[in-house]
Order: C-alpha cells, then structure tokens, then sequence
C-alpha cells in the first residue's frame, strides 16, 4: 500500500460475485433504524449493514466501533462473513481502515479500532429496484476524541450475478480529509477495502 496525501480520495470500486444462482425477481431495502440495514433479493437477505453505535459499556464499544457489511448465504438465513468478537475482532465482513493515519503530526490506528470510531451518521442515499438495491451512507471517523478526522461516503450496490452467483455486490469510498494534511498508510493486510468470510 503506498502513502495518500489526501483532500479527497476515492477508493477503487471492489466486487465479489457469491455463488449458487438465484431467479431474478427484484431487490428490496428494509431498515431497522440505529441498527442495520438489510439488502434482500427475492425476499432473502443477501447482505446486512452494520451501522450500530452504542458505546456506553466497553463491551458494547467492542460490538459497534465502526460500519461494516454482512454478506448471506444463499438462503438468506445467516451471514457468511465474520462479526465481532473471536480471533482478530477488527475483522468484520467487508469493511475499510487503514492502521496508520496520520494527521497534522498525530497517527491514528482505524484499522484495529485504537482510540476512536467509524460512526454512521445517515443515509444520503437508498434505493431499490429490480435490477439493483444501493445506499450510501456518511461515516465520520474520529481522533482520539469526538472531533472529526475524515468523512466518509460509502456506497453499497447490490446486483444480480451471472450463474452460479447469488449476488454481486459493488463497493465505492470516498474519504474527504477533513482536519488538515492526512496520510492513509499500511501493509496490504492492514489498509484499505477488505472482505473477511
């Protein structure tokens, strides 16, 4: 991974197609508000955004110090990709962090989670259609307290797959510096957008 200055920067857009196939009967959004939203298609959750924030307890921090995206299985009853909790609990679906960034002399780690958060403060955008359910949520990252170091526009897609697929799902971010000269830096395994089944 190589080092960002940054005022604006957008990351790659990433896919990943999940199999077996599925009929093609439409897209639906279904949220329940502070906690997640669902993705479903033909009436079967495909993917969960995970946008709690209650940090009154260190435990319940641990459980919701940033965004992140389930994916389903086939059947739509249970996820595929890992929660909080276990072995390496940063890891969490698909998610995005780097673990140095550095801002006007300060480094912050937003990979494991050290002293700040990933806060889901709403949705700028979400529909659904036949073809596709999309949203786009505002993340604030934080310092080491409640200030604002990078905002963040993260787009969801969800899309049918070509068979044997079940789902597609595209990822886009935009992260905007917003509390002076930031570096995004990392080793591949520790920066940017991953998927953790």
């Amino acid at each position: 991974m190589t080092r960002h200055h940054l005022a604006l920067l957008t990351i790659a857009t990433c896919a990943w197609t999940l199999c077996p196939a599925s009929a093609e009967e439409g897209f639906a959004l279904k949220e329940t508000p502070g906690q997640f939203l669902d993705f479903l298609h033909n009436g079967k959750i495909v993917g969960r955004y995970m946008i709690g924030h209650d940090v009154s307890t260190p435990e319940k921090r641990d459980d919701n110090y940033k965004p992140y995206c389930h994916v389903f299985d086939a059947a739509g009853t249970a996820p595929i990709t890992k929660g909080p909790g276990g072995l390496f609990p940063h890891h969490r679906g698909i998610y995005i962090g780097w673990m140095k960034i550095s801002v006007n002399g300060k480094t912050y780690d937003r990979w494991h989670m050290k002293g700040g958060d990933q806060i889901h403060e709403k949705f700028l955008t979400q529909s659904a259609s036949a073809q596709q359910a999309t949203c786009t949520s505002l993340v604030t990252w934080t310092g080491d307290g409640p200030e604002a170091i990078l905002q963040e526009e993260r787009t969801l897609t969800f899309l049918p797959a070509p068979a044997p697929g079940y789902a597609m799902i595209d990822v886009t971010s935009k992260l905007k510096a917003v509390a002076g000269e930031t570096q995004l830096d990392g080793d591949p395994e520790h920066a940017g957008l991953q998927f953790r089944p």
